[in-house]
């Protein structure tokens, strides 16, 4: 009996020990929980992956888009131009002739070319109506790339700048860059003037890179052969280590950098049309030098 209670003492001693083993073994190493956390983990960050990859889906396809939109709009209007200007060109030879006809005293021949004239010039201003309803629409296009919390911050801004003296500002959306994506969240503002614009917009729509020195507050632009640095604490400018002199300084508006929109333009080789009737500016990458300068027309009487 006692051989007996023995034997089965150790039994128990061994089923106990080896249970206890088990169970500390299993709570150890937990085998299945890492596979689970993982792929947890994983099954987040490709649900992560795929949000992010829709949304800039979206995003990316809203943006093509509105550029096929707006490119879509700048041909018909450049072809309207195109036609504006041989119209232009017709309208100063028959003008020409006009006057040498006069010269020559020919009655009928004068009154023919008046009656041309006058035809051609309904014609143009059909033209240029046409391409005012065209830039009016590349506006709307334009408004419609700001979500309803941006137009909303510009219009603080708007408010602010124009309390200012002899400042008033330009909608962003009056604003082209041919073939160009640009966002502003500070408008382009007139000043004195001249059209000052955000000096990180134009030189990144234009592939231009800008860095800023805010120890000794200097704006570096770089495109190609060029390097143009705003010394923002003097109010000095260097074109390639040169000094130049520019008519309106650059400054800091709303902690933005702005600069005059001609002076870059000069720099940078682009070509500049303001147009006064619809208060409209259009950027475009060219070395024209006789449309460069018509940012003189918003100069105040």
């Amino acid at each position: 009996m006692k051989k007996f209670n023995k034997v089965l003492a150790m039994l128990m001693i061994f089923v106990l020990t080896f249970g206890f083993s088990a169970v500390s073994y299993a709570e150890d190493t937990d085998l299945t929980a890492p596979d689970s956390e993982v792929e947890e983990e994983v099954t987040e960050d490709v649900d992560d992956e795929e949000v992010g990859d829709k949304g800039r889906g979206k995003n990316k396809e809203m943006r093509n888009a509105w550029k096929l939109e707006k490119q879509l709009i700048e041909q018909e209007k450049d072809q309207l131009e195109e036609l504006k200007d041989q119209l232009e060109e017709q309208l100063e030879a028959l003008e020409a002739e006009l006057e040498t006809a006069k010269e020559a005293g020919d009655t009928a021949l004068i009154e023919s070319l008046r009656a041309e004239l006058e035809a051609l010039k309904v014609e143009k201003d059909t033209y240029t109506m046409d391409m005012r309803n065209k830039l009016a629409q590349m506006k709307q296009i334009a408004k419609s790339r700001y979500t309803d919390e941006e137009l909303s911050q510009l219009n603080e801004v708007y408010k602010s700048f124009n309390n200012l003296k002899n400042m008033r500002t330009i909608p962003v959306e009056n604003v082209f860059f041919k073939n160009r994506d640009v966002k502003f969240d500070t408008p382009p503002v007139i000043k004195e003037g001249r059209t000052l614009i955000p000096v990180r917009a134009i030189t990144e729509a234009m592939g231009a890179t800008v860095t800023w020195n805010s120890e000794e507050k200097l704006v570096t632009i770089v495109k190609d052969d060029k390097t143009i640095v705003f010394d923002l604490l003097n109010n000095i400018t260097y074109v390639n280590d040169v000094e130049v002199a520019i008519d309106v300084p650059a400054g800091v508006m709303n902690n933005r950098t702005m600069v005059p929109l001609r002076f870059i333009a000069e720099n940078l080789g682009l070509k500049v049309v303001w147009d006064e009737d619809t208060q409209t500016i259009e950027v475009d990458e060219d070395n024209a030098e006789d449309e460069v300068g018509t940012d003189d027309a918003t100069e105040e009487s």
